[in-house]
């Protein structure tokens, strides 16, 4: 489905829908409340590779979609960010 909507996987959708709401990429180090970022999913579920996407809830907490609910992740290994 990311393939067929976005162009490709899930890094390459987030940029997709970034650049068309004009929301620019920054730092993964200045990421804060309610910026949208790319983090390692093993701080998600251990057993998997590669990203999933989150909000930050704060400068050092993001939130994302776990297996069954949401996580809160401290100090999250953030790979991309976008300000919102």
């Amino acid at each position: 489905m990311l393939k067929r909507f976005g162009g490709g996987g899930l890094t390459e959708t987030t940029e997709r829908i970034m650049g068309e709401m004009h929301y620019p990429e920054i730092k993964s180090i200045k990421a804060n409340s309610g910026d949208m970022v790319l983090i390692d999913v093993e701080n998600v579920h251990p057993d998997a590779h590669g990203l999933t996407a989150a909000i930050m809830a704060c400068p050092n907490v993001a939130i994302a979609q776990g297996k069954e609910t949401l996580v809160y992740i401290n100090n999250p290994d953030i790979k991309r960010a976008w300000a919102i």
